[in-house]
């Protein structure tokens, strides 16, 4: 048995792990700066205008993306996680097809 052959195929399986995490680290940090940034930056400028800059529609579109994120984020760890969620989901179902016993109000 050819031992370089052994160890090539977990090997390779722990690298794609590692980038499939790598890949969901990143693209989460960037929803995150994407939804925060601008909601940083609007504050900023009406904090240190003195509140001379109103800017409500900005305002309300930055709050509503930070909003979002709550939303992004789940649905990153879900595209990132497939295999983790069909298993879930299977348990699910499996759970939900399987017949409970009857119980009767009275005992």
């Amino acid at each position: 048995m050819d031992t370089h052959h052994a160890l090539a195929v977990p090997r390779r399986n722990a690298l794609a792990a590692k980038r499939g995490v790598l890949k969901m680290s990143i693209s989460v940090t960037l929803g995150f700066l994407l939804c925060m940034t601008p909601y940083c930056v609007v504050s900023l400028v009406r904090i240190y205008s003195d509140y001379y800059c109103e800017w409500p529609t900005a305002l309300a579109v930055s709050e509503m993306l930070v909003m979002a994120h709550s939303v992004i984020n789940p649905i990153l760890y879900t595209i990132f996680s497939r295999r983790a969620v069909l298993a879930s989901l299977n348990a699910l179902f499996e759970r939900a097809s399987t017949p409970r016993p009857s119980q009767d109000a009275c005992g």
